[in-house]
């Protein structure tokens, strides 16, 4: 009966093998977690597991001990999967001896280790059993952690009662048909700086920029202020008119938008144009992104990480020194949206055009002509011209951008350009920092056929942009959120 016990328990309980193959997608994931979408882990979780299947099934010919069999393949997986992080640290003891550390020798020596290590066990007459038991305790322990810890993030999203939920959705009137519902664009460009802090970051007057606009037509919010530093946040808050509930999923309150829902509901076609694939509408009736053909794995920094971590870390190395694919992309991708921007204009109405431009945000690809700068400086925030050239460079586009939407519509169109936050610098990477008044100062401005000019707030928020418009246009009655900034 003993026996029978122990041959099943050797048959189930050497779980700890898969759920170390996990760790590396799960840890990263939890040290990251505003800043990556969940669905993005799936496919690292999946291929680990892949994987350590197939090394259990190619092992099986060579060790029968299961428990033995387990042992060796977990080693290897430690290998596999955190090899980066061993390099990295033995390659700072190697420099305290004034010795330089390559792949080509650890590799090889970790490799060896491992054999050795196999061997060992192979030949050992021990069974294990107390060595499995303690890990399957140990890496469950660990991947119930990450594994808490993803789940009481996203609870309070997954918990919100029902008045939550709906509360801002009882403030919208249900429909407001009608034939000559304007087109909404609404344009983000990352990190534009505002008017004023262009003049205290950067000794810069960009007033000429606000002129311009003005005369086209354009309202200038000169006062106003975001609430967030960074875009997921600052986006999940305007498209949403409200704040973003503390614990709430920012990505999932961007693709669930509510301002995207209404306009929805009324007829609109939802057009997307976003840089970020995270942040797209669930509702969007067409998507245009940058082909897929152009971007290498590398360009997400979650799955940079990963491979950073393992032993495929030499890719990553080699794809970082790579600086022209790095700025070719950006430089072509936002060329492409401005074109395509262009294209969705003739586009049948209502629509409502939602566009993410990465630039003036790092990294610095374009001069004031339009040219690539120097690739030296794709990040460099000690010298500030570099973001000033981009800046000038975006302002031009912005500019003809406006131009174009207004003199190619049928009718008069509602056009928002926003900034998602101010200038950032080198905000959470050391360096020199700014302000965080100066971080929530942005650029906004908006085309508003019709629209009273005495009723215009110059420190209108993003958070009741779409408040105004919802008012004014269909006939809502939304009040707008006082901003404590605190």
């Amino acid at each position: 009966m003993n026996t029978i016990n122990n041959k099943l328990y050797k048959k189930r309980n050497i779980f700890y093998v898969f759920l170390i193959s996990t760790f590396p997608s799960t840890y990263l994931y939890v040290q990251n977690i505003q800043e990556v979408s969940l669905r993005r882990v799936a496919p690292p979780i999946l291929i680990n597991l892949f994987v350590t299947a197939f090394l259990w099934f190619i092992c099986s010919f060579i060790w029968n001990e299961v428990y033995k069999k387990a042992i060796i393949i977990f080693l290897l997986l430690i290998i596999i999967e955190h090899y980066g992080l061993i390099f990295d640290f033995l390659q700072n003891i190697a420099i305290g001896f004034d010795y330089s550390l390559n792949h080509l020798i650890l590799i090889p020596v970790l490799i060896s280790c491992w054999v050795y290590c196999a061997i060992q066990i192979s030949k050992s007459k021990q069974s294990y059993v107390l060595v499995n038991r303690t890990l399957n305790f140990a890496v469950s322990l660990v991947f119930c952690w990450n594994l808490a810890n993803i789940f009481f993030f996203h609870l309070p999203l997954l918990c919100k009662s029902y008045k939550e939920q709906t509360n801002l959705q009882n403030e919208i009137s249900k429909t407001f048909k009608s034939n000559k519902n304007p087109d909404i664009y609404y344009i983000i460009f990352d990190e534009f700086a505002s008017i004023e802090s262009m003049q205290n970051l950067f000794h810069y007057d960009a007033s000429k920029l606000s002129e311009k606009l003005q005369m086209e037509g354009f309202y200038f919010a000169s006062q106003s202020r975001g609430l967030y530093a960074f875009t997921q946040f600052s986006l999940a808050s305007s498209l949403n008119m409200q704040r973003v509930p503390k614990g709430s999923d920012p990505y999932q309150m961007v693709r669930e938008s509510r301002v995207v829902h209404f306009l929805k509901r009324n007829g609109y076609r939802i057009i997307d144009l976003s840089s970020d694939s995270n942040l797209r509408f669930a509702e969007a009736d067409e998507r245009y992104s940058y082909s897929l053909a152009h971007i290498s794995i590398f360009f997400d920094k979650y799955y940079y990480s990963l491979f950073e971590w393992s032993i495929l870390c030499y890719f990553s190395e080699e794809w970082a020194k790579k600086r022209s694919e790095l700025s070719k992309y950006f430089y072509d991708e936002t060329l492409y949206f401005l074109h395509t921007l262009q294209a969705v204009v003739k586009l049948n109405s209502p629509k409502f055009v939602f566009v993410h431009l990465v630039c003036p945000h790092e990294p610095f690809v374009f001069d004031r002509y339009g040219h690539m700068q120097d690739l030296n400086h794709l990040y460099d925030h000690s010298n500030r011209k570099y973001y000033l050239e981009q800046y000038i460079f975006m302002s031009e586009q912005m500019l003809k951008v406006s131009k174009y939407i207004i003199q190619h519509s049928s009718q008069p169109p509602i056009i928002i350009l926003q900034a998602d936050h101010g200038y950032r610098g080198e905000l959470g990477r050391g360096g020199s920092k700014i302000p965080p008044s100066e971080i929530l100062k942005i650029f906004n401005m908006l085309y508003l056929p019709r629209f009273p000019v005495d009723d215009f707030d110059p420190s209108l928020s993003p958070i009741n942009t779409f408040r105004l418009i919802f008012n004014f246009y269909f006939g809502q009655h939304l009040p707008l959120l006082n901003i404590d900034l605190g």
